[in-house]
């Protein structure tokens, strides 16, 4: 009986491990994209490019086209449903003895949108839950309108046949030499006659005119698309298929010239400038033939060459775009830099930084994707803001027409509730967006927390006067009254948001020195605010500004100086340097708001921005919250809550090993990383996994004690399996910062459940030594501070002098350190060296060199905020290293990183 039962418990646990590795195997391969086994479908062809090396895909009846490499190429030919995309990886590397995991990844991404892989089933869970939940938010909503209203394609297929009737009925004689010097001498003495004419506005135009221009101008465009078309025949290829398509309520067409991949370079653009030259053909002879007091027509002529002009910049994708992109021979120009620029571009400065480089070398294509992708991203942004900044005067000047017009024409109704909609449109899509905005004010205020002193200050001033100066001075080349009216906006809109901040904050500074500044900082904001709206309301109505205006702005001014003179020594003494980032744009401020009205505008932007960044250093606790909350000291710790905290305090201990590794050796060794730690974790049925994107999941339940043990097991296993690749000692000083990060009372709680773990891990915890490790965790941090403030101040390439000149002294002398080009400290100390002596020294040869670079001032600056940083069980470690000048340093009057852990804790709740 014992027997049995004995077997049969072992059965029972090995075919529960064996369904926990099953399920965990599943899940991973599901969620895992370096797991997927993509197949190529069938159909699929391959043709040797015609313009040199390389090959072209293609996949009917789709009409989809792919532009290949060689390498490219064997990567689709291995695509068989059975490999994986790290096993795919491999190949690549053994192949052609590179890293290949993101160019395969990169390259399935682009053969599945053009419809060459099988996916295999459905996905009828994942695929319908991502639709609902995005209908659900603003932003999914915006979407589904731009694709169901805003943008609708209508293809037409087996138009192949007409495209060729055509041709052969009179499309051929525009290619013939006759026929193509008749069209040159149309388009260049038709232009020619355009410019002599006169250019009536819209606004010369009535209703029906307009329309008729509209009209005519949409139905120009076949002209355009048979132009595309015609020289697709004359080549020798097919057109596939055409259609129309609706952009934002107007009109167009299209036409597929995907065959001529096939063709060569030269015969490519040729078709695509096919389009524009049918464009100024057409507008060549409305030109020649319209009378010059023709509105309809001369209008339409502009249309013509409008259309060509929008068709030939390279940075939409038109015409031009695909011209260009022909002529660098560099296949789908503008995703890819999008990619290189969001993603790849980052990688690169990495990988350059662990090679000892401080810029990165780019090969030719990465320097066409990084030139096209900085004009592109430059030239949206300036679309966007100018798109912005004068859409309201144009929505006005709309809907001013439309109620004129409306009681003398039957349109003028229809064109109201037109502007209504617009207007309504743009509302939705502008809150669809706000999380963008939101981010980008993120990102504002994250570098106002990384900047001090004059940096501070800089950022503040500049930002005010991009806002507040130059975009109402570049709004003022179109309407000096939009330029007026934005002016005035702006300085209303910070002046409310520092004024409404600074109400909330000044109950709760009663009884300090900082209740009186405050105050009187947000009376100077509202007395501008008045005057503001004074003036705005003055320029409406084409009055004068009243005599009452200008003492109005005094006053701002006075209470301003009043403000500086009471905050000044509180500023000093609770500030230091970020004083300038307050009182510096403040004064500024109060001294523009008395001079002309250009600069008005900027003083009072300038006086509302310094007061929310005051307000801001004011709000900023002494100790900055850390990325993990902590427990609160009314909350009862049962087993459960203690439970959950630990699942928190794990992830935050093994995410930063699986990040250092990445950083380290890049993304594609991370993965495989990755899938190791979890095959560990499989065959051991631990219920835990890492994602792709790093990310700890964990899904254990039971008891408080067991679920201790396999999360300690857990967290030197992984460590263990990292650190094999990236060394020992960094995985475990990446878990050491991360548990000296750890809130107060969370890091009690681990003390007390997984201290044992971590103290093989070499973690500054009670029961563990940590000696060596807190020597080069301490030095790396007074290293990577210094470093990354100096050479903000001296350059890079300075910095990099002293630590070629650092690396040499330290190589002679077999301290087994040294530095890499970003800062980033080496420790390969021998456990039998004096540790903390040549510590000292090495620290001693930088600050040296790094004074006679900066100076003693800054330098001192640095170390001393570099000391100010560490965490308190570092400190006394600190103190031991830092010796002569550098031990004179003042003791940290305040931690920005972390919470302080030597705060008496109570535990007994």
């Amino acid at each position: 009986m014992t027997t049995t039962s004995t077997a049969s418990a072992t059965a029972s646990a090995t075919a529960s491990a064996t369904a926990a590795t099953s399920w965990l195997a599943e899940l991973e391969r599901s969620i895992n994209p370096a797991l997927a086994t993509p197949r190529l479908t069938a159909g699929v062809e391959f043709f040797p490019a015609p313009h040199g090396p390389g090959w072209v895909a293609r996949k009917l009846p789709e009409g989809r086209y792919l532009s290949l490499t060689d390498e490219e190429r064997l990567i689709l030919a291995d695509l068989d449903g059975e490999r994986d995309v790290l096993a795919l990886a491999r190949r690549y590397n053994e192949r052609h003895a590179k890293m290949g995991y993101f160019a395969v990844s990169n390259l399935i991404a682009i053969a599945r949108n053009a419809a060459m892989l099988d996916d295999g089933p459905a996905d009828v869970v994942w695929a319908p839950l991502k639709q609902q939940m995005a209908r659900r938010s603003m932003a999914g909503r915006m979407a589904w309108l731009n694709r169901t209203l805003l943008y609708r394609k209508i293809p037409m297929s087996g138009v192949g046949p007409a495209i060729h009737a055509l041709y052969r009925a009179f499309g051929r004689f525009a290619f013939h030499p006759i026929g193509l010097v008749a069209v040159a001498i149309t388009c260049v003495t038709g232009f020619v006659r355009w410019l002599t004419l006169p250019h009536p506005q819209p606004a010369d135009l009535s209703m029906v005119q307009l329309l008729v221009v509209v009209v005519l101008a949409s139905a120009s465009l076949i002209v355009h698309e048979l132009g595309h078309a015609f020289a697709v025949v004359r080549f020798g290829r097919h057109v596939n298929k055409a259609g129309l398509f609706i952009m934002y309520g107007a009109p167009g067409g299209f036409v597929d010239t995907g065959d001529m991949w096939l063709a060569s370079r030269r015969q490519r653009i040729a078709v695509t400038t096919a389009g524009p030259i049918a464009t100024l053909f057409v507008g060549g002879v409305i030109s020649l033939l319209a009378p010059t007091d023709h509105l309809i027509l001369i209008a339409l002529a502009t249309a013509q060459y409008l259309l060509v002009a929008a068709n030939a910049t390279p940075l939409l994708k038109l015409d031009g775009y695909y011209v260009l992109m022909d002529f660098l021979q560099v296949s789908n120009l503008r995703e890819r830099s999008m990619v290189f620029m969001t993603s790849r571009l980052k990688r690169k400065v990495a990988d350059a930084w662990r090679a000892g480089n401080l810029v990165p070398r780019f090969n030719r294509t990465e320097s066409i994707l990084f030139i096209y992708g900085s004009a592109a991203t430059l030239w949206l942004l300036l679309i966007s803001v100018a798109g912005l900044l004068l859409l309201p005067e144009r929505l006005w000047r709309m809907g001013s027409g439309a109620f004129s017009i409306g009681g003398r024409h039957l349109l003028g109704p229809l064109m109201g509730l037109g502007v209504i909609v617009a207007i309504g449109l743009i509302g939705m899509q502008l809150w669809g967006a706000r999380a963008r905005f939101g981010e980008i004010g993120q990102l504002v205020g994250r570098a106002f927390e990384r900047s001090h002193g004059w940096a501070a200050t800089a950022l503040v001033i500049g930002l005010s006067m991009v806002v507040g100066g130059a975009l109402p001075l570049l709004i003022q080349r179109r309407s000096e009254t939009s330029s007026q009216a934005w002016a005035h906006a702006l300085a209303i809109t910070v002046g409310g948001a520092a004024t409404w901040r600074g109400v909330r904050l000044v109950p709760r500074l009663r009884g300090s020195r900082w209740t009186i500044p405050i105050g009187l900082l947000v009376i100077a904001n509202l007395l501008l605010i008045a005057a503001e709206s004074t003036a705005w309301v003055a320029d409406a109505s084409n009055r004068t500004d009243p005599p009452v205006l200008g003492l109005i702005r005094l006053a701002a001014a006075l209470v301003t100086l009043a403000a500086a003179f009471a905050g000044g020594k509180a500023t000093i003494a609770a500030f230091g340097g970020d004083l300038r980032a307050m009182w510096a744009p403040a004064l500024l401020g109060a001294l523009l708001v008395c001079l002309p009205f250009g600069l008005r505008a900027i003083g009072g932007v300038l006086l509302g921005a310094a007061t929310i960044c005051g307000i801001r250093l004011l709000r900023r606790p002494m100790v900055s919250n850390t990325r993990l909350v902590d427990i609160p000291l009314h909350e009862e710790l049962t087993d459960r809550r203690r439970i959950t905290h630990l699942r928190r305090a794990v992830a935050a201990l093994v995410e930063p090993v699986a990040a250092q590794h990445g950083t380290l050796f890049g993304d594609a060794e991370r993965l495989l990383a990755l899938h190791a730690v979890n095959a560990t974790a499989a065959e051991h049925g631990w219920k835990w996994w890492f994602v792709e994107d790093g990310r700890f999941v964990d899904r254990h339940d039971g008891r408080l004690s067991d679920l201790a043990q396999v999360w300690g097991d857990s967290i030197e296993r992984i460590v263990e399996v990292i650190g094999r690749d990236c060394g020992r000692r960094v995985a475990d000083d990446a878990v050491a910062e991360a548990y000296l990060a750890l809130p107060a009372r969370l890091s009690a709680l681990v003390d007390e459940w997984l201290g044992d773990s971590l103290a093989r891990c070499g973690c500054l915890v009670s029961s563990g030594s940590g000696d060596a490790m807190a020597v080069r965790l301490t030095v790396a941090h007074l290293v990577r501070v210094p470093l990354h403030e100096l050479g903000q101040a001296v350059g890079h390439h300075a910095v990099e002098a002293i630590l070629a000149e650092v690396n040499t002294i330290a190589t002679r002398r077999g301290w087994g350190r040294w530095f890499r080009a970003n800062g980033q400290l080496v420790d390969e100390m021998l456990p039998d060296r004096d540790d903390v002596e040549t510590a000292r020294l090495l620290l001693s040869l930088l600050y040296a060199r790094l004074t006679i670079a900066a100076g003693t001032p800054l330098t001192m600056a640095t170390v001393q905020h570099a000391r100010d940083t560490l965490a308190w069980e570092l400190r006394s470690t600190a103190d031991d290293l830092l010796t002569g000048r550098w031990s004179e340093v003042n003791p940290a009057r305040r931690v920005r990183q972390r919470s302080v852990r030597s705060w008496p804790v109570d535990l007994s709740h």
